[in-house]
């Protein structure tokens, strides 16, 4: 059994990666992004994961894992609507799990999905903007740390989010900026 837990050097989270050695000789792991905010908290958590495999096996775990289609109306139910998001953001998030994660994940175990899944939706979404994608991305990332919180699964994959970069500002020089400053002003003797 290894049970190793860091903290992401830039971002700040603590993150776990839990390999295991079954009774009956199997091998099971793990990594991503934990729902505790201290390492000892995040040591305990990864411990408690794995006592639960090694108590129940591996088959056991998989044989009651749900995919994500079968788990969707759970998270829709007790995290979306439950946690009251408002109404624009409940429809985004069927919108998103129903158009473009559903078709390509849907079937999975929600244990199975890995990073190369996430790749592979990425480059399914690859023609939208970087921002709409990060969505997409959010959503499955909720999701699977809902599944985590509630103990339907282990550990979620730690999910990277596209860089968006914004529109640069436009720079005006002196001249140009006096301009605007006195088109913007209040004319003279207005009250």
């Amino acid at each position: 059994m290894s049970v190793r837990v860091s903290r992401h050097k830039k971002k700040g989270w603590i993150e776990v990666d839990i390999r295991v050695r079954l009774p009956d000789g199997t091998e099971a792991s793990g990594e991503g992004e934990v729902p505790v905010q201290t390492l000892s908290g995040a040591a305990r958590w990864a411990e408690e994961r794995v006592r639960r495999l090694v108590i129940n096996g591996l088959a056991k775990v998989k044989e009651v894992t749900p995919t994500l289609e079968r788990f969707m109306p759970r998270f829709l139910e007790e995290h979306v609507r439950a946690n009251r998001l408002k109404p624009s953001t409940q429809d985004s998030y069927e919108h998103r799990l129903k158009r473009h994660l559903l078709p390509l994940l849907g079937k999975k175990r929600l244990d199975e999905i890995g990073k190369a899944d996430v790749q592979r939706l990425k480059a399914s979404l690859a023609e939208q903007e970087p921002k709409s994608i990060n969505g997409t991305l959010g959503v499955l990332s909720k999701l699977l740390n809902a599944a985590v919180d509630w103990d339907v699964i282990p550990v979620t994959p730690r999910i990277k989010m596209l860089r968006v970069v914004g529109e640069p500002y436009p720079f005006y020089d002196f001249e140009e900026y006096e301009r605007i400053v006195k088109a913007a002003a209040p004319p003279t003797g207005a009250s």
